[in-house]
């Protein structure tokens, strides 16, 4: 059985998340189905993500041997159906924290809901993530790491690009969590683009090596990991229109 599996409470069957990335810098729209099987909006939220970044990221059953070595132990409420396919913000997912036993994988919301009028935040950047009093509790005292085996990003041509390790079956991605009415909900830390990524944009996920994942849950080496670049990445484009003059 796999590790990635959703609580019993969640069915991925009754709930598909239809996720349509809009042209405008901050907002995308979000479907669910009903259990009729009828389309009907979820409630809307504008995804205020810094720059517009790694708004989708996906899960798939090759991390789970790798992850089942770095934690030591996995939430009881995440049983039952088995966990992949791709995570939008608004969703539940595994992350990675400390806990009194060592390393634990929990179940966690994407998405720091931070406006009364249904305003998302689902990144934060390196550079600013001290000096914001909304983050500071979660950057200082309750860190996640958020595994993936890859994540998307468009273009300026709404081109679908896909970006992977191309040495390893699992991305840390840097991140960090809070309370929120009775609920934890993480943000993604993003960083400068490396030389990967920057053909697509300026800014990426903050990715960890697996060697590092015990430094980042130390607070005296915590903000060394902050400012560093990320392993190149293997990027796949779903479809790239060539120019003449290229």
């Amino acid at each position: 059985m796999s590790i990635f599996e959703l609580p019993v409470s969640f069915s991925l069957d009754k709930h598909p998340v239809v996720a349509s990335r809009f042209s405008g810098y901050n907002k995308r729209k979000i479907h669910t189905k009903n259990q009729e099987g009828a389309m009907k909006k979820a409630p809307f939220f504008h995804c205020y993500e810094e720059m517009k970044m790694c708004g989708r990221y996906y899960i798939d059953s090759d991390m789970a041997d790798e992850i089942q070595q770095v934690v030591r132990e996995v939430d009881q409420r995440i049983r039952k159906a088995q966990f992949t396919g791709d995570i939008h913000p608004t969703e539940s997912a595994p992350v990675i924290e400390k806990s009194e036993n060592g390393l634990k994988l929990h179940m966690c919301k994407w998405g720091y809901p931070l406006s009364k009028r249904k305003s998302l935040v689902i990144n934060a950047r390196v550079e600013s993530v001290m000096d914001k009093a909304s983050f500071r509790n979660g950057i200082l005292y309750h860190r996640v790491l958020i595994p993936a085996s890859g994540f998307y990003e468009w273009n300026r041509l709404k081109e679908k690009n896909t970006f992977t390790r191309p040495d390893a079956p699992v991305l840390y991605m840097a991140g960090f969590c809070d309370w929120f009415e009775n609920e934890r909900r993480f943000v993604i830390l993003t960083t400068t683009a490396n030389n990967s990524m920057k053909k697509i944009h300026d800014r990426m996920p903050l990715i960890l090596e697996r060697e590092q994942i015990a430094d980042w849950f130390d607070n005296s080496k915590m903000s060394a990991l902050l400012y560093q670049t990320p392993a190149l990445l293997n990027r796949q484009t779903e479809y790239e229109q060539q120019s003449l003059f290229s």
